[in-house]
């Protein structure tokens, strides 16, 4: 079909340029050769992005995607996202239910010089308690009230977090949260400076005490 993109439930598996797409002067691709996508298993496609319902796990650079030097990946192999436990994916967020504990550097996922994580690990979000993952952001129903640097997220010198410790937002009454915002439902009418948010000088808020609406 012309265009580089494809319908829903469809995937890119090679792009090309095609005179009945438009002007094939400069080389550029045009035309792309869609493929369904599966009901179950794995399936190559071009692009660093799986639908929904499936994450990558393997990077590579195949030219029927694109001018490929060898180095830059243009093309992934796309898994279904299961329905428990964990997994392992390339890039640095998880979808939606899952969160990501741990970060590493994998070749699978791209050029690795030891030290810039490129792949997550992705565990299920929770249905009560609390959990720590990596990031300072929680999921939509969590808030995080404690940030810490953690190696088994990235770099860590020590003074800037880079994990947060997730809590079930409450139906009724306070709590206190990192971060100046509160949930949908919630305003916060109170903020001060608290170390168990990352760096306080003692003078510049980073916690905020949430009041329901």
């Amino acid at each position: 079909m012309c265009g580089l993109s494809c319908p829903s439930g469809y995937h890119p598996i090679s792009y090309q340029c095609n005179t009945s797409c438009g002007s094939c002067a400069s080389g550029t691709p045009n035309q792309t050769q869609c493929d369904a996508n599966p009901t179950s298993g794995s399936f190559n496609q071009c692009g660093l992005s799986c639908p929904s319902g499936w994450y990558h796990d393997y990077a590579q650079c195949n030219t029927t995607c694109g001018p490929c030097d060898g180095s830059t990946p243009n093309e992934a192999q796309c898994q279904q996202v299961p329905t428990s436990g964990s997994f392992y994916k390339c890039g640095l967020s998880c979808p939606s239910g899952w969160y990501y504990d741990y970060a590493q550097c994998n070749t699978s996922c791209g050029s690795c010089d030891g030290s810039t994580p490129n792949e997550a690990q992705c565990q299920q979000v929770p249905t009560s308690g609390s959990f720590y993952k990596c990031g300072l952001s929680c999921p939509s129903g969590w808030y995080y009230d404690y940030a810490q640097c953690n190696t088994s997220c990235g770099s860590c010198d020590g003074s800037t977090p880079n994990e947060a410790q997730c809590q079930q937002v409450p139906t009724s009454g306070n709590f206190y949260k990192c971060g100046l915002s509160c949930p949908s439902g919630w305003y916060y009418n109170y903020a001060q400076c608290n170390t168990a948010c990352g760096p306080c000088d003692g003078s510049t808020p980073n916690e905020a005490l949430c009041e329901k609406l």
